[in-house]
Protein backbone atom coordinates (compact mmCIF):
# COMPACT_ATOMS: atom_id res chain seq x y z
CA UNK A 1 0.00 0.00 0.00
CA UNK A 2 1.41 3.40 -0.56
CA UNK A 3 1.79 6.29 1.49
CA UNK A 4 -1.11 8.91 0.24
CA UNK A 5 -0.58 12.44 1.05
CA UNK A 6 -3.47 14.66 2.25
CA UNK A 7 -3.87 17.82 0.86
CA UNK A 8 -6.49 20.18 1.47
CA UNK A 9 -7.79 22.34 -1.75
CA UNK A 10 -7.07 25.44 -3.07
CA UNK A 11 -9.00 28.58 -1.44
CA UNK A 12 -9.43 32.03 -1.48
CA UNK A 13 -7.07 32.28 -4.82
CA UNK A 14 -6.07 34.92 -7.21
CA UNK A 15 -4.21 34.55 -9.85
CA UNK A 16 -1.40 36.27 -11.92
CA UNK A 17 -0.68 36.38 -15.64
CA UNK A 18 2.57 36.79 -17.19
CA UNK A 19 2.56 37.36 -21.11
CA UNK A 20 5.92 39.07 -21.53
CA UNK A 21 8.09 35.92 -21.05
CA UNK A 22 9.67 37.96 -18.23
CA UNK A 23 8.63 36.25 -15.34
CA UNK A 24 6.49 39.36 -14.37
CA UNK A 25 2.81 39.09 -13.64
CA UNK A 26 1.12 42.24 -16.04
CA UNK A 27 -1.97 41.37 -14.71
CA UNK A 28 -3.88 39.85 -11.50
CA UNK A 29 -7.96 38.37 -11.72
CA UNK A 30 -9.99 37.20 -8.72
CA UNK A 31 -11.21 34.78 -11.05
CA UNK A 32 -10.90 32.24 -13.97
CA UNK A 33 -13.19 29.57 -16.39
CA UNK A 34 -12.91 27.54 -18.98
CA UNK A 35 -9.70 25.35 -20.20
CA UNK A 36 -11.47 22.19 -20.39
CA UNK A 37 -8.57 19.79 -21.76
CA UNK A 38 -10.17 16.67 -23.72
CA UNK A 39 -9.49 13.69 -25.42
CA UNK A 40 -11.31 12.27 -28.77
CA UNK A 41 -12.97 8.87 -29.05
CA UNK A 42 -11.98 6.80 -31.62
CA UNK A 43 -13.94 3.36 -32.35
CA UNK A 44 -12.40 0.91 -34.39
CA UNK A 45 -14.32 -2.16 -35.18
CA UNK A 46 -12.45 -5.14 -35.09
CA UNK A 47 -13.73 -7.95 -36.93
CA UNK A 48 -12.05 -11.69 -36.37
CA UNK A 49 -11.46 -14.41 -39.02
CA UNK A 50 -13.60 -16.92 -37.02
CA UNK A 51 -16.83 -13.65 -37.05
CA UNK A 52 -16.25 -12.25 -33.67
CA UNK A 53 -16.21 -8.77 -33.17
CA UNK A 54 -14.87 -5.98 -30.94
CA UNK A 55 -14.53 -2.37 -30.90
CA UNK A 56 -11.70 -0.84 -29.57
CA UNK A 57 -11.43 2.43 -28.09
CA UNK A 58 -8.12 4.98 -29.55
CA UNK A 59 -7.20 7.89 -28.05
CA UNK A 60 -7.60 10.53 -30.76
CA UNK A 61 -6.42 14.41 -30.61
CA UNK A 62 -6.23 16.46 -27.38
CA UNK A 63 -8.51 19.76 -27.66
CA UNK A 64 -8.19 22.86 -25.06
CA UNK A 65 -11.18 25.05 -24.16
CA UNK A 66 -10.07 28.43 -24.03
CA UNK A 67 -9.70 30.19 -21.00
CA UNK A 68 -11.69 33.46 -19.87
CA UNK A 69 -10.02 35.64 -16.83
CA UNK A 70 -11.53 37.98 -14.89
CA UNK A 71 -10.15 41.36 -13.98
CA UNK A 72 -10.81 44.56 -11.97
CA UNK A 73 -9.68 47.42 -14.79
CA UNK A 74 -6.23 49.08 -14.34
CA UNK A 75 -4.40 51.81 -16.48
CA UNK A 76 -2.40 48.60 -17.28
CA UNK A 77 -2.92 47.88 -20.97
CA UNK A 78 -1.03 45.26 -21.51
CA UNK A 79 -3.76 42.70 -22.48
CA UNK A 80 -5.67 45.44 -24.17
CA UNK A 81 -3.07 46.14 -26.28
CA UNK A 82 -2.29 42.28 -27.07
CA UNK A 83 -5.58 42.33 -28.10
CA UNK A 84 -5.72 44.96 -30.19
CA UNK A 85 -2.70 43.44 -32.18
CA UNK A 86 -4.59 40.39 -33.25
CA UNK A 87 -7.32 42.22 -34.74
CA UNK A 88 -5.06 44.09 -36.75
CA UNK A 89 -4.08 40.87 -38.12
CA UNK A 90 -0.59 40.69 -36.78
CA UNK A 91 0.01 37.00 -35.82
CA UNK A 92 0.58 37.55 -32.09
CA UNK A 93 1.01 34.14 -30.57
CA UNK A 94 2.46 34.27 -27.48
CA UNK A 95 3.08 31.72 -24.48
CA UNK A 96 1.93 32.73 -21.22
CA UNK A 97 1.72 31.39 -17.58
CA UNK A 98 -1.47 31.79 -15.09
CA UNK A 99 0.09 31.83 -11.39
CA UNK A 100 -2.24 30.68 -8.66
CA UNK A 101 -1.77 31.84 -5.56
CA UNK A 102 -2.47 32.09 -2.02
CA UNK A 103 -5.16 34.85 -1.02
CA UNK A 104 -2.97 36.07 1.60
CA UNK A 105 0.51 36.15 0.20
CA UNK A 106 2.34 36.14 -2.86
CA UNK A 107 2.70 32.51 -2.54
CA UNK A 108 2.42 29.86 -5.44
CA UNK A 109 -0.10 27.40 -5.13
CA UNK A 110 0.09 26.08 -8.99
CA UNK A 111 0.96 27.29 -12.54
CA UNK A 112 -0.37 26.49 -15.73
CA UNK A 113 1.24 27.08 -19.15
CA UNK A 114 -0.61 27.80 -22.07
CA UNK A 115 1.16 27.61 -25.44
CA UNK A 116 1.29 29.47 -28.46
CA UNK A 117 -2.01 31.55 -26.76
CA UNK A 118 -3.83 34.40 -28.42
CA UNK A 119 -6.66 36.60 -27.38
CA UNK A 120 -9.93 35.59 -28.73
CA UNK A 121 -12.30 38.27 -27.06
CA UNK A 122 -12.40 40.89 -24.71
CA UNK A 123 -15.35 42.25 -22.62
CA UNK A 124 -16.61 45.43 -23.37
CA UNK A 125 -18.96 48.04 -21.05
CA UNK A 126 -20.65 47.45 -18.00
CA UNK A 127 -20.16 50.18 -15.81
CA UNK A 128 -22.89 50.66 -12.92
CA UNK A 129 -21.45 53.69 -10.67
CA UNK A 130 -24.01 53.09 -8.11
CA UNK A 131 -23.44 49.63 -7.19
CA UNK A 132 -19.24 50.56 -5.39
CA UNK A 133 -18.02 47.78 -7.23
CA UNK A 134 -15.15 47.73 -9.20
CA UNK A 135 -15.55 47.54 -13.08
CA UNK A 136 -14.42 43.45 -14.13
CA UNK A 137 -13.65 43.15 -17.39
CA UNK A 138 -12.47 39.86 -18.95
CA UNK A 139 -10.69 37.97 -21.71
CA UNK A 140 -10.81 34.64 -23.44
CA UNK A 141 -7.18 33.81 -24.71
CA UNK A 142 -7.08 30.53 -27.03
CA UNK A 143 -4.19 28.31 -26.69
CA UNK A 144 -2.83 24.91 -28.88
CA UNK A 145 -1.86 23.34 -25.47
CA UNK A 146 -2.20 24.50 -21.43
CA UNK A 147 0.01 22.15 -19.22
CA UNK A 148 0.03 21.75 -15.69
CA UNK A 149 3.70 22.76 -14.03
CA UNK A 150 4.77 20.79 -11.44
Amino acid sequence: MTDRIEEDPFVECFFGVDVSDNDTDVAYFRAISGGEMSITLIEHNVVYSGGGSSTLFIPGPTSFEPVTLYQGVTNDTTLWDWWTQVTQGKSVRRNLTITAYRGDSLTTQAVWTLTNAWPLSISGFSFDVDSGKPYIASITIAAELIERDS
